[in-house]
């Protein structure tokens, strides 16, 4: 309520000019922040208490001012942003903005042709974060890495999804559930007091039903096969887990999502290729649904055509967006699809999207 006072205390002073300025930007990852809520609710009033003599709202009265005094909206002739800043012309006068990988690099050596399992697993994952990291040394900050600046009460979404892939994995192994309570707090996971037990008695009941789901699907006991495997100029090697009887089995406490396709169907290709049995057949287990892979005839045709595209990644950025893709696969020929795979990649105010990522922004 103070604040609202002296807000209208401010307004009601008004001579000629109201000017309000607040910073719309986040200076790190540009994402956007909220206004105050009284400035807020000013915008609202006018939008619906005010028209222009034409009829028109007011819906123009926010200018968004680019984040950098060398953007060549300041030197564009708009008069909104109009810079009067000799230092900054040079460099807004400058080509125009154009990706940041404009020609190919030179071929990577040898040595990347013979790859682990894991390497090219996590290519597929995200292609053009792999070829940041691999040939220019780029770590992608990854905010959930940060430490909050207040104590939560409850689990963030990959928090929550961490510790419950956890509780699945203790209970489909038949581990103490109060010794990983304890070393759960231990680790600083959980709140305190009690908090803490009400949030992983509820995520150990959900953990349950998920281990009862994917025990339903494994027969026999868990196998590892090492895999050694030269398809055309690439070796690949390392080491295959989860083989059951019934199959390659893999689960994920989380919705299905492209990259869970896309890894599996890589690891069951590998599976097919090592052929210990006639019908080698994957299963991948999420919340919401189960994606199941059949015998493939030529499994080596089809991994040197990943590889293939692995290696072309290595020299540019491989634009390949699993989960956009994804999105418009899964929808096929509705109508809506452009506008479902265009919200995967343009995110609101349900979430982030696959676009905004740090990787996607730079290359």
């Amino acid at each position: 309520e103070d604040d609202r006072y002296l807000f209208l205390e401010a307004l009601i002073s008004t001579r000629q000019t109201f000017y309000i300025s607040w910073q719309g930007r986040n200076q790190i990852d540009n994402s956007i922040r909220p206004v105050s809520g009284v400035v807020a609710e000013l915008l609202d009033y006018i939008g619906r208490a005010f028209v222009r003599e034409t009829g028109a709202p007011f819906n123009d009265l926010v200018t968004e001012h680019p984040l950098q005094p060398f953007s060549r909206k300041c030197y564009d002739k708009n008069t909104a942003y109009w810079s009067f800043a000799p230092q900054w012309l040079p460099a807004a006068a400058g080509q125009e903005s154009q990706s940041y990988i404009v020609h190919p690099l030179p071929p990577p050596s040898a040595e990347h042709r013979q790859l682990d399992l894991q390497q090219l697993l996590q290519f597929w994952s995200h292609p053009v974060r792999y070829f940041l990291h691999t040939r220019l040394g780029m770590n992608m900050l990854d905010t959930a890495d940060m430490l909050e600046d207040s104590e939560a009460f409850q689990f963030a979404p990959l928090q929550r999804y961490q510790i419950l892939d956890r509780l699945v994995r203790v209970r489909l192994e038949e581990e103490d559930k109060e010794r990983h309570f304890a070393q759960l707090q231990a680790e600083g996971f959980l709140p305190h007091g009690s908090f803490a037990r009400t949030l992983y008695d509820a995520l150990v009941e959900e953990a349950e039903t998920i281990a009862s789901r994917v025990e339903q699907l494994i027969s026999g006991a868990g196998a590892a096969q090492e895999v050694r495997l030269t398809i055309g100029s690439f070796a690949l090697s390392g080491w295959l887990h989860g083989l059951y009887d019934s199959g390659c089995i893999r689960f994920r406490s989380v919705k299905l999502k492209g990259k869970d396709l896309l890894r599996t169907w890589v690891e069951h290709l590998v599976y097919n290729a090592l052929a210990e049995k006639p019908d080698c057949r994957s299963i991948f287990l999420a919340k919401d649904k189960k994606a199941e892979f059949s015998p493939v005839a030529d499994p080596c045709q089809e991994l040197q055509k990943l590889l293939d595209l692995y290696w072309q990644g290595l020299s540019m950025p491989l634009y390949f967006f699993p989960e956009t893709s994804w999105v418009w696969f899964n929808f096929g020929k509705d109508m809506r699809n452009d506008y479902r795979a265009g919200q995967k990649w343009s995110g609101g105010f349900m979430g982030h999207g696959e676009g905004e990522e740090l990787a996607y922004r730079l290359a």
